[in-house]
């Protein structure tokens, strides 16, 4: 052996190197959200969808079933996992947008109240789809899961910025006033 550190090996000063593989780096990545769970985010996120089903607004017809009071909906609870993703983006640096959820289980209720945290963990990647694959846990305050699934995410490149050159405006062309420039030199 060389001496070359094999791929996924940890090196001398605690990172990992992934020969090759522009996010090997993100392996292992873990981000923590929490936040309490508030009949104001509840009722905006009905709002905002529609979903105004008795589960999550009607107190008195959710007192007579098996959950006993309202309950958040399940997909505001997903949408608090993408929160693990973009703060695990703001750590690392680059572009990625999500490609999906798969596996999706809500198994407990989240009820008004309720502290939940998302426990968002890097598993796997695919560089040659430029992929990241994450387990995400949410749990509430009595350490209860309440819902799973695997992210996704798609890692993309930056276009460059046009040169200055390129952002002048042609002869002719509209000038930021909304004024097409005009030809005659005693005018500029």
């Amino acid at each position: 052996m060389n001496g070359a550190p094999m791929p996924g090996q940890t090196l001398g000063d605690g990172t990992q190197d992934y020969p090759g593989d522009p996010l090997g780096h993100l392996v292992d990545q873990e981000t923590l959200f929490r936040k309490t769970v508030s009949e104001s985010d509840v009722y905006l996120f009905a709002g905002i969808t529609g979903d105004l089903s008795e589960n999550h607004v009607d107190r008195q017809a959710m007192q007579d079933t098996e959950y006993g009071e309202r309950i958040a909906h399940g997909m505001l609870v997903l949408s608090f996992m993408s929160t693990g993703s973009t703060r695990l983006i703001e750590r690392v640096g680059g572009l990625a947008v999500s490609y999906g959820y798969d596996h999706v289980r809500f198994v407990a209720p989240v009820y008004f109240g309720d502290t939940i945290t998302v426990h968002y963990r890097v598993t796997g990647v695919d560089p040659e789809r430029s992929r990241s694959f994450a387990d995400v846990r949410v749990m509430n305050q009595r350490s209860e899961v309440v819902a799973v699934a695997q992210h996704i995410l798609a890692w993309r490149e930056r276009r460059q910025a046009a040169a200055v050159d390129d952002q002048q405006p042609k002869d002719g062309a509209a000038t930021d006033d909304g004024q097409a420039p005009s030809k005659d030199p005693s005018l500029s």
